[in-house]
């Protein structure tokens, strides 16, 4: 479910390289080899067995566990075979052993320190994507996920909707209640929020302003779900004694799409404000 903050500039994210779990897989297995080539290469008078940490510190921050672990017994294994093929030979067979196991030691100390690095860099990365408040996207978060559906919107076709939502008497709640019960308030709608379908991404823009996102979607689709949405939130308001209603303003768009998300706000943010001064109840 989608969730959280600020905007990244477009050059930025246009100069912003994302390494996939396909691609950075392929990448790892054609390394593998090549690696084990060279390391042959240069025979037995220089070892590139160091070499093999790049594949498998890739594999640890880019793939799932079992292939990183897979991965690391690989690069031992081709180590090994290599090793034969040099005709590097120990005394006792116990020191091939000992030599393999002190690669795969090695390995595993420098992939668990990786392993580490990356579950806090994940964790730094959700909290900056977050709203503390509500547990849903901020606006960091919701422009990168909003950014990637409006490339594929325009990329297939299909249409794609943008509501904004507004909470009317939101301040009243929290002048006359305190900001302890406004904030009740804003997870109660961010809860009943959250429940749309799985595709959809709904995120809080800051103070008392949602957005949703409905992929695939055209306005029709739209205005039968926010319509039920806005009825079941404002119900739920009601039924805990606030006072508080919405304003929904969407709009859907269809290829060619707007050039950034920040146009896509906007024009969803006019249609909102029209909907909150016409007095109208049902979302816009």
């Amino acid at each position: 479910k989608a969730t959280r903050a600020h905007m990244e500039s477009g050059a930025l994210r246009r100069l912003k390289f994302e390494l996939t779990e396909s691609s950075a897989r392929w990448f790892i297995v054609a390394s593998l080899p090549v690696i084990a080539l060279l390391d042959w290469i240069t025979t037995s008078e220089l070892s590139l067995s160091f070499l093999y940490l790049g594949p498998i510190l890739l594999a640890v921050w880019t793939q799932p566990r079992v292939v990183s672990i897979a991965i690391k017994i690989i690069s031992v294994l081709l180590c090994f075979f290599v090793d034969q093929l040099d005709h590097v030979h120990p005394n006792h067979p116990i020191f091939v052993v000992g030599n393999a196991i002190t690669r795969l030691i090695f390995f595993v100390v420098a992939a668990s320190v990786t392993w580490r690095l990356r579950h806090a860099y994940e964790q730094l990365a959700e909290a900056g994507r977050t709203d503390a408040l509500t547990g849903l996207l901020n606006r960091r978060g919701f422009d990168d996920i909003a950014e990637r559906e409006r490339r594929i919107a325009q990329r297939t076709g299909r249409p794609l909707t943008l509501a904004m939502i507004d909470l009317d008497k939101f301040k009243h709640v929290n002048d006359t209640q305190g900001h302890a019960e406004g904030d009740a308030v804003l997870r109660l709608v961010a809860r009943l929020l959250g429940g749309v379908r799985a595709a959809d991404v709904v995120a809080r823009l800051g103070g008392d302003e949602f957005c949703v996102l409905l992929p695939e979607t055209d306005d029709k689709a739209a205005a039968v779900l926010l319509e039920r949405l806005r009825a079941d939130t404002e119900l739920a308001l009601k039924t805990h004694g606030w006072p508080v209603t919405l304003s929904i303003g969407a709009i859907s768009f269809v290829a060619p799409m707007p050039r950034d998300v920040e146009s896509m706000l906007a024009e969803a943010d006019a249609k909102m404000y029209h909907h909150k001064h016409s007095k109208h109840p049902r979302a816009t």
